[in-house]
């Protein structure tokens, strides 16, 4: 629950409703309302006292939320006289920011614990176990079940609130938020819940679907969410009652950038046919995995592969100079400042400055020797980006995967709107990235080189 704010001004016309309804609740169910006062950050925990005097001020208050100023201020005076001190409501302020950052752990495969599974051979996997649902009620059931065991009712009524409704109900492109349900539960909803509310979109045939519909003329047998929280690509497929596979990619928003070690790279290592017998960057970079002995999928390390690219590719040192390419970021990690005893290291970082400045590259420059991780992948990506063979031979392979990518409008969700844009992934523009992660992570935790697909 959104603390309330006593401020010297205030606006409690426009924030009275959550007032009232908050200390309501503290009389009805014997919960503390927070308050922050005037010229402090820290909220103090307050029980609104069930007396006959607090309900009938809370009575009053409510019928002067709408009236003048003064009449709100004095209607709700002494409902606050409860421990550790009586508190005065005076002006009622904006509620605060303080708790709007929360998180709740929505991914999908926990928000279909529990329901019917069935192993499926999928994208070029086998036995890949799924999560299946017939129905949209089989869905909105499981999601209710799950979202009330990971969301306190009695912490975030709002937000809790708001998604029971949706759930309870049939109309998917729908949701009434509650007042200051905080932006940050919105975007978790977004970005997770998203991923099955497709599944009840279509299920329901609710047309809130723009862009490309593969599922117009179409009956639907199973929504099937794969229940492995990495499995690459797609977060979800349809089964037809022909037998059809409809795979989905789901973003909240444009969405993150998917990782191109997982999303690409992985169908190079698994089929290398696909880099056909011409020259390509992407067939260099298969060159430098195999000669690391990188030779299937469960054996490639990524970041030990960008190192390498790096070291021998981008600043051209040979294995000779350069016996050990993941050395350089261990003892860059460890180290920093260019302060090493290393000899091959040191080269590394008068190679990787000299390198910096010819590029005139300024936010690696003043972040080395953090920024070398994504100094590297930003290099890499624009090399794939720059050459024409790499590219047709990236967009083949998410073509031949013929999945849609699903993008939630994050904009109108915001407004109680669920509305998906679906792109075919051999129709989209193909884009690739370095600079996830900050130039100041060199563990670039937040991605290492990443690709998206958008609209022509």
């Amino acid at each position: 629950m959104q603390p309330i704010k006593q401020t010297k001004k205030g606006n409690p016309e426009k924030y009275g409703d959550y007032a009232h309804d908050i200390c309501e609740r503290s009389i009805s169910e014997g919960i503390a309302v927070p308050v922050v006062k005037s010229g402090e950050s820290q909220a103090t925990l307050y029980v609104v006292k069930n007396t006959k005097d607090n309900l009938s001020k809370l009575k009053q208050f409510k019928q002067d939320i709408h009236g003048t100023r003064e009449k709100i201020k004095n209607s709700l005076k002494t409902v606050m006289d409860a421990t550790p001190d009586k508190f005065l409501m005076g002006n009622i302020g904006k509620p605060t920011k303080l708790g709007d950052k929360v998180t709740f752990n929505l991914q999908s495969v926990h928000m279909v614990k529990n329901a019917a599974t069935v192993t499926m051979n999928l994208m070029g996997f086998e036995d890949v176990p799924c999560a299946t649902f017939s129905t949209s009620q089989e869905l909105r059931k499981i999601m209710l079940m799950n979202f009330k065991n990971k969301v306190s009712e009695r912490e975030f009524p709002e937000f809790y609130y708001s998604v029971e409704q949706y759930l309870l109900h049939d109309d998917a492109a729908k949701i009434s938020w509650q007042t200051l349900v905080p932006t940050s539960a919105k975007n978790e909803f977004g970005k997770y819940l998203g991923e099955l509310l497709i599944g009840i979109s279509v299920l329901e045939n609710s047309g809130n679907i723009v862009g490309v519909n593969p599922f117009t003329g179409k009956r639907i047998k199973n929504f099937l969410v794969p229940l492995d929280d990495a499995f690459p690509t797609i977060d979800s497929f349809f089964i037809t009652t022909d037998n059809e596979y409809i795979p989905i990619s789901s973003k909240a928003g444009s969405g993150a950038a998917a990782s191109f070690f997982t999303g690409i790279f992985s169908t190079v290592m698994k089929n290398p046919g696909v880099l056909g017998r011409g020259t390509s960057y992407l067939k260099t970079i298969y060159g430098y995995a195999v000669s690391m002995g990188m030779r299937t999928e469960s054996s490639m390390k990524s970041k030990e592969l960008v190192y390498e690219i790096g070291v021998r590719d981008v600043l051209k040192l040979s294995k000779k100079l350069v016996p050990d390419t993941y050395k350089v970021y261990e003892e860059f990690k460890k180290e920093g400042h260019g302060k090493y005893k290393d000899k091959t290291v040191a080269l590394v970082y008068t190679e990787l400055l000299k390198k910096i400045k010819e590029e005139k590259d300024e936010a690696s420059e003043r972040n080395i020797d953090s920024s070398t991780t994504v100094f590297f992948c930003k290099t890499i990506a624009r090399k794939l980006s720059e050459d024409t063979a790499s590219m047709d031979i990236m967009k083949n392979i998410l073509g031949g995967k013929n999945y849609y990518q699903a993008n939630l409008n994050t904009q109108k969700l915001d407004k109680g709107e669920v509305t998906f844009t679906l792109l075919k992934s051999s129709d989209s523009v193909l884009t690739l990235t370095g600079t996830k992660s900050p130039y100041t992570d060199i563990t670039a935790a937040n991605g290492l080189i990443n690709y998206k697909l958008t609209t022509k």
